[in-house]
């Protein structure tokens, strides 16, 4: 997963039992939620702080990237996964059929 912060991008490099642990546990603190408060913004803060190894600072994603944008990086840690999990299984699937004529 990508992110830009201080007109930097970082990568936040694979997705390990540890930082996945962390995320779903704020996400599934956050899934009931309609709106956020302050405190649950800080928690995806702090999360993505975290999935990105300390690369940046909480304070630096407060001194400059809009909510919208906080919860789109937060929310987006699924949809990320989602996505290689779906490629995986394209992949495999294609090396099953690879070679070979179906009949219709």
């Amino acid at each position: 997963m990508k992110i830009t912060v201080k007109g930097k991008q970082y990568d936040s490099g694979k997705m390990l039992f540890d930082k996945y642990d962390v995320y779903t546990k704020a996400r599934n603190e956050l899934a009931e939620k309609v709106l956020f408060n302050s405190e649950d913004i800080n928690l995806m803060i702090d999360t993505l702080v975290f999935i990105f190894d300390d690369k940046f600072t909480a304070k630096d994603i407060k001194s400059e990237m809009d909510i919208s944008d906080i919860i789109f990086n937060f929310s987006s840690i699924d949809i990320e996964i989602s996505g290689k999990v779906n490629n995986k299984a394209l992949k495999a699937s294609e090396g099953f059929t690879k070679g070979k004529k179906f009949k219709r």
